[in-house]
């Protein structure tokens, strides 16, 4: 992937976690500063730095959760469920969060998870049921 894309979905990541624009840029920048240099010299990014700066975001979250705003800074269209969607994931624990981003987002391995989150796989899978559960859930109620 070129650049510019990979930008993009990093920040994607990043806001998806938070919800907020300034702190995801935030992440975004620093998590992208880990991966600088590996790059080849077409400057094209592999999938495997795209999902070391993913998880690398992922880590800066959950030692930044507390200092990422509590504000919702996302544009709302009544039309496009995405507000619904993100607002949701929002109400989740940071850690279940993580983990529906990891998975049903981006669609990698929770094994990748157990290095920064202290819960085996199984430990991971039941979070991320009670996870789905929850969104299910509220996103129901909304409906």
């Amino acid at each position: 992937m070129d650049m510019n894309v990979y930008f993009k979905k990093i920040y994607t990541v990043a806001f998806r976690l938070t919800g907020n624009k300034k702190a995801a840029y935030e992440l975004t920048a620093q998590a992208i500063l880990e991966q600088s240099g590996k790059a080849d010299t077409n400057d094209e990014i592999s999938d495997c730095i795209f999902k070391s700066a993913a998880l690398e975001v992922c880590k800066l979250f959950l030692t930044k959760c507390d200092a990422c705003y509590d504000e919702f800074d996302f544009d709302y269209n009544s039309k496009d469920k995405t507000y619904e969607i993100q607002k949701t994931l929002l109400s989740l624990k940071p850690v279940s969060r993580i983990i529906i981003i990891w998975k049903d987002f981006l669609g990698f391995q929770l094994s990748d998870l157990t290095q920064i989150i202290n819960k085996d796989r199984t430990g991971l899978n039941d979070e991320l049921s009670r996870a789905r559960m929850q969104i299910k859930h509220n996103l129901n109620m909304h409906i």
